[in-house]
């Protein structure tokens, strides 16, 4: 039996009330949540017995489309420190514009932080040798500061989450090749090119609607790193393939 869900896209989030419905006859869904994260990071935060915040964070250090090594000497995804401490801040700028509006206090937060779900598989990334933080781990920053709490990120690229029962499902990664269909691995960045996601309908899930930029429906959760600073992009269009995380 399939296990519908709303399904949140890269780059967008916000507060969601369920179930969710997508039309008058609907009866809707109680289950939420998002796949693909690389240097993403994708949040479940329970809030109400209806009501979760939920978002697949991303940032990038430039465009994806403009980039050269002089531009981004470290790779897209591995800002200088003060980039990403930069990051931080604008992040928790974010997320505490939808803390204000609920009026929930932080004691209140850090309460409920134990039912969130946090994923991210590249917190870091070795480049040249040298084992650096990526724009994730700044983004799991500004979580902490912003939740009042220390989340501990699952290395998986998304999951899926019962907002009824609390119940979630962690989907992580599988060998690529014929051994993919048997068991699932934790993911190590030095062996990603031998590796692929676990996508969520071998796992029983299926999106029952999505909640992306498309529709122009959602807060948008896209940073880019421009001359200026960290910059919200608020282009609804669908985002080219090359600018998948």
């Amino acid at each position: 039996m399939s296990k519908p869900y709303l399904h949140i896209g890269e780059g967008c989030g916000g507060v969601y009330s369920f179930p969710v419905s997508t039309t008058a006859t609907d009866e809707g869904t109680w289950s939420i949540g998002t796949t693909d994260c690389r240097y993403c990071v994708g949040i479940y935060f329970p809030l109400s017995n209806e009501k979760c915040f939920c978002a697949h964070i991303y940032a990038c250090c430039d465009d994806v489309d403009d980039l050269s090594p002089l531009d981004v000497p470290l790779g897209p995804w591995v800002p200088f420190e003060a980039e990403g401490v930069a990051l931080t801040k604008k992040v928790k700028e974010l997320l505490d514009g939808f803390i204000d509006e609920l009026g929930i206090s932080r004691d209140q937060l850090a309460f409920m932080a134990d039912r969130a779900v946090v994923v991210c598989p590249f917190p870091t990334k070795n480049v040249h040798g040298q084992v650096m933080p990526t724009v994730g781990k700044y983004i799991i920053d500004a979580l902490d500061l912003a939740f009042n709490t220390t989340f501990t990120a699952e290395k998986a690229h998304g999951f899926a989450v019962d907002h009824s029962t609390g119940e979630h499902e962690i989907f992580r990664f599988t060998p690529k090749g014929p051994s993919k269909f048997k068991r699932t691995v934790v993911f190590h960045p030095d062996s990603e090119d031998q590796m692929e996601p676990v996508q969520d309908e071998r796992l029983g899930w299926t999106i029952h609607s999505r909640a992306d930029r498309r529709n122009g429906a959602e807060k948008s959760f896209m940073l880019k790193y421009k001359a200026d600073g960290w910059e919200v992009d608020h282009d609804d269009s669908p985002d080219p393939q090359a600018m998948k995380d």
